[in-house]
């Protein structure tokens, strides 16, 4: 493995060997803000091109990679004495920093999130051949047993030359959220690859104003994809299936927001799951929600790789 160097850069640390550098900023909630291949210098992931941000998620940095944990879609806890208790839009991680050390070539964060009496840790590392590593661990130090989802949010720089490539077993995705997609119902099956429906096939523009977010159902082969035929370049997500056996798909293209800035923006995203859907409920009503044992721990991991 190549271990690369690792170095604090400001408010920022680097991790940076010969094929890429990916910048992380632990006190922006331990988001992943760079991926840039060294041959070309391309940033895969999506900068937030508004120079002024407010409260709530969609008015923060949206920049790059986040972590959603217990929930991505904001939501109530469903059951137990935590009942009703608020589990944040887009989970409780990226609203504070995280802290961070260095160990060798290894960068270990970890959130401490006393409200739900779980803890987040996040190791970093390149591997060789360009690929980024990330394992996680999710300890639960509470009395009942815990229920969550989780999601690699990560937002990726697209343009009408850009493609997703799936698994030949992925035939269908299931439709839970966007914007000029109601007529197709919600949690409905369609087609894979998208057709031309409601305007979300390919090419995608930054005027075509439609967002789509999709699943993949449950996937044997923990992959997918995001292709830029214009280079040539692609950005490989890679998974463990045993932890996140699902795949969330966003296509982004400038639909009507009340946030000024991403006018004719486009961004789209691969998101390792472990669930389908955006809430804890939504994810058991769609079959699969998890759950760490109380005093237990889960553990999980996802590879970037850069082709």
């Amino acid at each position: 493995m190549a271990k690369g160097n690792v170095l604090a850069k400001g408010d920022r640390v680097v991790l940076e060997d010969g094929a890429v550098r990916v910048e992380i900023e632990p006190k922006l909630g331990g988001k992943i803000c760079e991926l840039v291949s060294k041959r070309t210098g391309r940033n895969f992931l999506y900068a937030d091109p508004r120079g002024e941000f407010v409260s709530g998620y969609s008015g923060h940095d949206i920049s790059g990679i986040d972590e959603c944990f217990p929930t991505v879609g904001p939501c109530k806890y469903p059951d137990g004495s935590r009942q009703g208790q608020d589990m944040g839009d887009h989970g409780l991680l990226w609203q504070e920093g995280w802290d961070a050390r260095i160990e060798g070539s290894v960068v270990v964060m970890r959130k401490e999130l006393p409200e739900i009496d779980c803890w987040f840790e996040r190791r970093c590392k390149l591997e060789e051949g360009g690929a980024l590593r990330l394992d996680y661990t999710i300890g639960n130090e509470g009395s009942e047993v815990f229920k969550y989802l989780y999601c690699t949010h990560a937002l990726m720089a697209a343009t009408e030359a850009s493609r997703f490539e799936l698994p030949d077993e992925v035939k269908k995705v299931i439709v839970t959220g966007g914007d000029s997609y109601e007529h197709l119902g919600q949690h409905s099956w369609i087609d894979w690859p998208l057709r031309e429906e409601g305007g979300f096939a390919r090419p995608w523009l930054t005027n075509r104003r439609s967002c789509l977010k999709a699943f993949a159902g449950k996937m044997k082969e923990g992959w997918g994809v995001l292709c830029h035929d214009d280079t040539g370049e692609r950005l490989r997500v890679e998974f463990d299936t045993e932890g996140l056996p699902y795949l969330g798909i966003l296509v982004y293209q400038d639909p009507k927001t009340p946030y000024k800035g991403f006018e004719n923006q486009l961004f789209v995203a691969l998101e390792p799951s472990s669930g389908m859907g955006d809430t804890i409920q939504e994810a058991a009503e769609l079959g699969e929600l998890d759950s760490i044992p109380a005093g237990g721990q889960v553990k999980f991991w996802v590879r970037f790789r850069v082709e």
